[in-house]
């Protein structure tokens, strides 16, 4: 929670065994309460779920870590 995305993919692309593309909208902690369907995460930042190419997630960079890595398992799409 709260790490970069990015770096996160790169930290643990080499234990993966399936992959869940998600994508979230993103606002910081000084952000007054947003609405309802935003959360909070461990470190008070807020999330909400988007359509994957929609939100704030760099899936372009991460998607090319996956691919730079030689992974060839499953990915899915998922929504929350």
């Amino acid at each position: 929670m709260d790490e970069d995305p990015v770096a996160a993919v790169k930290k643990n692309i080499k234990d993966a065994s399936m992959i869940h593309i998600k994508d979230f909208y993103y606002r910081l902690e000084s952000a007054h309460y947003l609405g309802e369907g935003w959360f909070q995460t461990a470190s008070g930042n807020y999330l909400r779920g988007a359509i994957s190419g929609h939100g704030d997630i760099n899936l372009y960079d991460i998607i090319h870590v996956i691919k730079q890595s030689g992974y060839d398992g499953y990915i899915s799409i998922e929504f929350e």
